[in-house]
């Protein structure tokens, strides 16, 4: 969300290529999709039984037994509100809003040897880089991000048991551009981004068993892999295009998920995932310099609690879903005393409200998520950012 004008192009330079692993807008809490999973404020490792288990946890394609295709798209607003503890003339304030997206996917059941097995490719938006904001130094916008294409495929090796298997090819670019309004300087950034990693999951369904224990548990592993982004800078006081690359770290996730069912219209869920972005770095080589620093500033990792819940409200002809959630939102920021020194991982909460319209043929899903969290900086003030996303997702059943 925010970005401050440096003096110099050589600082200038730096300060915008590094702008894909620091910037506050970039998520790196990548999980899944789907506006039924949102609304169980992600934590659906343990219920995945639609076509978006190919990102949470790709055994759950296995639960399916006919074609679906679906698309998702987000709706994205964010703010950030600069309070200065000395003197509330010095507040500031910037937000931005923008659609999105987010997924879309198809998959199809096949039957070998009596086992269900489901095939399914899938496309996400996994960071966005949208950003804009205009000031008194400059004039700064940002686009794209990083895309993934999933191919999947899930089996049920018994009643009981199923595992799958996906792998998320990375692509896709970002754009930059930022005027300084002082010297009418242009600048540009350009990033492609290049990598893969698997995602390899397992789901046990204990009511398939003769005890009917109404009860699902879920793992789902993310390897890790470097994440690789190819950039090129270009600017007016430039004769010609600078060049450089940027790797990120990207560490194991490891998440665990159990869905429990008291009744035939209440799902209860919650999730638990481990993501070691503490040790993690980023390394930049720009003209044969390589500037090496952490992925995360508190040297936490970002792992999430996630709970949901969802009931049902069956008519004769439709299934009208309620759902609600509430999620930890751990980030790669970090708090400061007034000697710059870091005092800690910044991090918040997000609840999620989401309902929907089930039919035979079609599903149609819509949910709001609210998040937020404050950045102190010692004596000085403190940064309070807030995101509200508003995802649609429509599934069509052949």
């Amino acid at each position: 969300m925010s970005h401050q004008s440096k003096g110099g192009l050589g600082i200038a330079m730096i300060v915008l290529l590094i702008v894909p692993v620091c910037a506050q807008n970039l998520d790196w809490n990548i999980t899944g999709a789907g506006a039924r999973a949102e609304g169980f404020a992600g934590a659906f490792i343990g219920v995945a039984d639609d076509a978006t288990s190919i990102v949470w946890n790709p055994a759950g394609l296995a639960t399916l037994e006919r074609p679906e295709a679906s698309i998702v798209t987000r709706l994205i607003s964010e703010s950030a509100d600069y309070t200065d503890a000395t003197s509330s003339s010095n507040n500031a304030n910037e937000s931005q809003s923008h659609f999105a997206l987010n997924f879309g996917s198809f998959a199809m059941p096949l039957k070998a040897g009596g086992n269900n097995i489901v095939v399914a490719i899938a496309y996400q938006r996994q960071l966005d880089m949208f950003a804009k904001s205009k000031d008194s130094f400059e004039d700064f916008e940002s686009s794209g991000g990083a895309n993934t294409v999933t191919p999947g495929v899930g089996v049920r090796l018994s009643p009981m048991f199923s595992v799958g298997l996906a792998a998320n090819i990375w692509l896709s670019q970002y754009d930059i551009n930022s005027t300084d309004l002082s010297t009418q300087d242009k600048t540009t950034v350009t990033g492609k981004f290049s990598g893969t990693n698997f995602v390899l999951g397992g789901l046990i369904d204990f009511s398939s068993q003769q005890s009917k224990l109404p009860l699902k548990v879920g793992i789902s592993l993310k390897t890790p892999f470097d994440l690789k982004i190819d950039q090129t800078f270009t600017s007016t006081q430039l004769a010609s295009s600078v060049s450089g690359t940027l790797t990120a770290q990207m560490p194991l996730m490891l998440g665990f998920g159990a869905s429990y069912q008291p009744s035939d219209n209440l799902t209860l869920a919650l999730d638990y995932e481990i993501r070691g972005y503490g040790s993690k770095e980023y390394s930049q080589n720009v003209n044969g310099t390589t500037t090496i620093g952490p992925m995360s500033d508190s040297k936490e990792g970002l792992n999430e609690l996630r709970i949901g819940a969802e009931y049902l409200i069956v008519t004769s002809s439709s299934v009208i879903p309620i759902r609600v959630g509430y999620r930890t939102v751990p980030t790669v920021l970090a708090n400061y005393d007034d000697s710059g020194n870091s005092t800690g991982q910044v991090s918040g909460g997000a609840f999620s409200i989401g309902s929907g319209f089930v039919t035979d043929k079609f599903a149609i899903d819509l949910t709001y998520n609210s998040s937020s969290y404050t950045q102190t900086l010692g004596t000085v003030g403190s940064i309070k950012y807030a995101t509200g996303t508003l995802s649609t997702s429509v599934i069509f059943y052949f």
